[in-house]
């Protein structure tokens, strides 16, 4: 087919494509008609390149399954517009019925959007293909059970119970030593906090036109977690971890009304099944001082360990993986991750972990990492307030994947394999080892509790119990919300640059290409895997769940560069 032919269909049907699932506002339809016109053009580019023949088969499959994304992203078009004055004073002209109207033009943008969702649909197949041919199997099992015996078995299973104890222990303990200051000094640094919280408000935002949105119902609950005194003793308190609350009132209300307008509290209200590990910092800092100071601090601190990442990577001749770092990092809109200390957990947790692979040497990277990962699992258990957790596997994973480019495919398939294994193992066993240290103590039933509150984030069920929340859905949601930010523009600058880069060296074969970007663009994929495992949780949530979204940006950013270290001569 003739190449003008094939840009005039490709690039109005990707951009099309993404402006069905763009959110309703200025910089979500700018960045989507700039990644569809990306979209566009490399499709067409492929296609009047691509000497394959057509397999009839894998074209028919592409179809059907284009057509129904297609279906699916003209109804999420419809509701997205459903409300607008602008669409409803055009379409009225045209049509009476506004819903008609619509309805018309979501079945137009569906079958204008076929073709790029086909050729997409068609690439990933050709990937998948060719993704099971690239990898040298006998290999792969090879690297699975190398080392792997009986007794090794045993022996790691006990050290790691015995970390996993060690750490459940020193946890308990930590959080036990922190119940014991007084609070004195702590409820009126609380008090102080009040004030800046009954300003902004229960979930501000920092500008309207980004995701910006910050969290003061939690931090509420931080807050006054933190001014609790004891009520029975040390140890039964930090299982409990108590707080104030009024009848009727939500935590930030709680806060506002207690602090600012003098009500009492009527009772209190525990929250044993997290282990609230922030109150180990949180505690004597608000003993010093207040929220605003706190929040100053806490952006402090994360600049500078960016920066040391930076330094490191720097240091270890990766400057290009340094660009790519600071892009995803302000992706992340460092403004809100320091002003909500509940977005901050994981990433600390996550900094840590690439601090440490970036610290240790090649070798014992190579067999040593899985402890890394461990203590991933663990720290995100005992800090985290199930924000966007996956975060602290899938970077420091990324991280030891660029890190480990000498090693083969196989290999790091198998440390992918086995890191995400051991840093399973530290979260749920971090957070399981929380209730049964808990009902031990106060004689309560948090097993039970917790196990509801996992069946209830993992469903799809809302919070009304009858909304069915759609998987795709919720990886839309996520995904369009992380992306907009300012810097996403800089982000698909640079991505094209870096592409640019590959097509003009053009010393890399299809082959070694794909084996190279396997172990990123499958690490990439932890955040699609957590958001359809944790759908109820991450669709009510998505503004802050998207955070995890920035595994896939950074895997796509480091996966290239990988490429293109492969493609430097002499390698």
């Amino acid at each position: 087919m003739n190449k003008k032919i094939l840009y005039v269909i490709n690039i109005p049907s990707a951009i099309v494509l993404l402006l069905a699932l763009s959110k309703r506002n200025i910089t979500s339809l700018a960045i989507a008609c700039i990644i569809g016109l990306i979209i566009g053009i490399g499709e067409a580019y492929y296609l009047s390149k691509s000497k394959t023949c057509v397999n009839k088969y894998k074209l028919l499959i592409s179809i059907l399954i284009g057509a129904l994304i297609c279906y699916k992203e003209s109804k999420i078009f419809f509701q997205t517009w459903l409300t607008s004055n602008t669409l409803i004073f055009i379409i009225t002209r045209f049509f009476s019925d506004y819903s008609h109207g619509l309805r018309l033009l979501s079945i137009l943008f569906a079958i204008v959007a076929i073709p790029s969702a086909t050729i997409m649909v068609d690439l990933l197949l050709l990937c998948i293909i060719r993704l099971f041919k690239v990898i040298d199997y006998k290999c792969l099992w090879h690297e699975l059970v190398k080392d792997i015996s009986g007794i090794s078995i045993i022996k790691r299973i006990g050290i790691t119970i015995l970390q996993l104890t060690a750490a459940a222990l020193a946890g308990s303990a930590l959080l036990t030593i922190v119940y014991t200051l007084p609070v004195n000094k702590i409820d009126l640094n609380v008090e102080k906090s009040a004030y800046t919280i009954q300003k902004e408000g229960t979930y501000p935002h920092l500008v309207t036109w980004a995701t910006s949105q910050l969290d003061n119902w939690t931090d509420s609950i931080m807050l006054m977690e933190s001014a609790n005194s004891f009520t029975t003793s040390p140890v039964t308190d930090a299982m409990n971890v108590p707080r104030g609350s009024i009848l009727n009132h939500n935590p930030f209300e709680t806060i506002v009304a207690h602090y600012v307008s003098g009500e009492p509290y009527e009772r209190s209200r525990t929250y044993p099944r997290y282990w609230h590990g922030y109150l180990v910092f949180l505690k004597p800092l608000l003993a010093i001082i207040d929220y605003e100071t706190i929040r100053i601090i806490n952006g402090v601190i994360q600049l500078i360990a960016v920066i040391l990442v930076c330094m490191l990577l720097y240091k270890k001749g990766h400057s290009l993986a340094v660009g790519s770092f600071i892009i995803a990092y302000l992706m992340l809109m460092p403004f809100a991750l320091a002003k909500s200390i509940q977005f901050s957990s994981c990433f600390y947790v996550f900094i840590v972990g690439c601090l440490s692979l970036l610290l240790l040497n090649d070798e014992k990277r190579r067999t040593r990492a899985y402890n890394v990962f461990l203590f991933c699992g663990i720290l995100t258990a005992f800090f985290d307030f199930l924000t966007y957790p996956i975060s602290t596997f899938g970077v420091p994973m990324l991280f030891y994947l660029f890190l480990s480019d000498t090693e083969s495919t196989e290999t790091k398939l198998c440390a992918t394999v086995k890191n995400g294994l051991f840093w399973c193992i530290g979260f749920i066993g971090m957070w399981v080892s929380k209730w049964i240290i808990s009902s031990i103590i106060t004689g309560n039933d948090i097993i039970e509790n917790g196990i509801g509150a996992v069946v209830k984030r993992t469903s799809s069920v809302g919070p009304d119990g009858t909304t069915k929340y759609s998987i795709v859905a919720c990886e839309i949601k996520n995904y369009t919300t992380f992306l907009n930010t300012p810097v996403t523009i800089v982000a698909i600058v640079f991505l094209g640059y870096l592409i640019l880069k590959c097509i003009i060296r053009k010393n890399l074969s299809l082959k070694n290409t794909v084996r190279t970007l396997i172990p990123f663009l499958l690490t990439g994929f932890a955040p699609i895997v957590w958001y359809a495992f944790a759908t109820n949780h991450s669709m009510i949530h998505y503004w802050f769940t998207n955070k995890a979204c920035v595994i896939t940006v950074l895997s796509i950013f480091l996966g290239i560069i990988s490429l293109l270290r492969q493609m430097e001569p002499g390698r």
